[in-house]
């Protein structure tokens, strides 16, 4: 897989609008992955937690800062969730 993006990359290294359309895809991928991880770890009701305290944040009831507070809570036993979670961040 990492020699087909390789590969990708240097196909679209001069054309900004398919190189831009290929890093929204791998991020998507990325998201995507995140998203199984944290469904193979955690119960359903962490699942949901999750989604609230995002949307929270997204909403504007929660400062970024109070999600990150709360989701390092949903994800204490499972710190390599919080720091994938933490790459996701500005």
């Amino acid at each position: 897989m990492v020699g087909t993006v390789s590969r990708l990359e240097q196909l679209v290294e001069n054309h900004s609008e398919l190189r831009e359309a290929l890093k929204r895809l791998q991020a998507e991928v990325k998201v995507d992955n995140f998203i199984r991880k944290i469904k193979d770890r955690i119960a359903i009701n962490g699942l949901i937690r999750y989604n609230e305290i995002l949307e929270g944040c997204i909403s504007g009831q929660n400062s970024m800062t109070k999600m990150v507070e709360e989701v390092a809570v949903l994800f204490a036993d499972h710190m390599d969730l919080l720091e994938e979670f933490c790459e996701f961040l500005p």
